[in-house]
């Protein structure tokens, strides 16, 4: 390009001449706070609009590069955040924490739907509900709030045991420590054997029971029914008995 100052052409110092050679057109249109950058071959002024152009965003290279990790991106999104069309399981397990709709349905008596499959022993599904023990419990003992606001085992002999609203312990709880208890659900022991399609009975001693008609014909006992045998260890807890019965 004529009268441009090459860069190949500078090798240690411009003499008088060679500067009064390009002196002119380098200034030629030139404003303040122009620059000039180099082409690969010329150096060349930048202007203001040269200079855009080549910041523009979509000329810049390394956009794809991920250079900084606390940034946002899908992999680490996915990983951090739950988003309004989430679709993955999430069981909150801190107070502030985000629960989803399912979440709250399945454990917050808001509707949801149980599974009444329950494929492996000592398994529940439904509301439940956190006390202390008045007494060692294990996984579906039947109980009843005692007057010193601790779950206490039912007990078809004794009348004051068998209240309108039980329990069902969901694991091996010991006396004075707190544990989890089933409020309402499905519930499933392979240790009881239910008549399938009849009632679940409150027995001796947190004990539950199942038969066609009332299991209880002694003096004083009394036929309480907590639920309804879907299956020969499964039952549908109900939380509160249907009728009570003194013999």
């Amino acid at each position: 390009m004529a009268g441009e100052l090459k860069h190949k052409d500078v090798d240690g110092s411009l003499s008088k001449a060679e500067w009064e050679a390009v002196d002119t057109h380098i200034a030629d249109g030139q404003q303040a706070n122009d620059m000039l950058y180099f082409n690969g071959t010329y150096w060349i002024r930048a202007t203001p609009a040269t200079i855009a152009a080549l910041l523009d965003h979509g000329n810049l290279q390394g956009k794809g590069d991920d250079d900084h990790s606390q940034y946002h991106n899908n992999a680490r999104g996915d990983a951090r955040y739950l988003y309004k069309e989430n679709t993955d399981e999430f069981t909150p397990d801190g107070d502030y924490e985000p629960a989803t709709k399912k979440y709250v349905d399945d454990n917050a008596g808001g509707g949801g739907t149980l599974d009444p499959t329950l494929s492996s022993d000592h398994t529940y599904d439904g509301e439940t509900i956190t006390f202390t023990a008045g007494t060692n419990l294990v996984f579906s003992n039947c109980c009843y709030v005692g007057a010193d606001e601790k779950l206490e085992k039912c007990d078809k002999d004794a009348i004051a045991t068998v209240g309108v609203r039980n329990y069902i312990a969901l694991a091996t709880i010991a006396e004075d420590a707190s544990g989890l208890f089933l409020r309402s659900g499905v519930i499933r022991d392979d240790s009881l054997t239910f008549t399938i399609g009849h009632g679940v009975w409150i027995g001796d001693s947190g004990a539950l029971v199942g038969s066609a008609a009332g299991p209880h014909s002694g003096a004083s006992d009394v036929n309480m029914c907590v639920g309804y045998a879907y299956a020969a260890h499964k039952w549908d807890f109900w939380g509160i008995g249907s009728y009570r019965l003194e013999i």
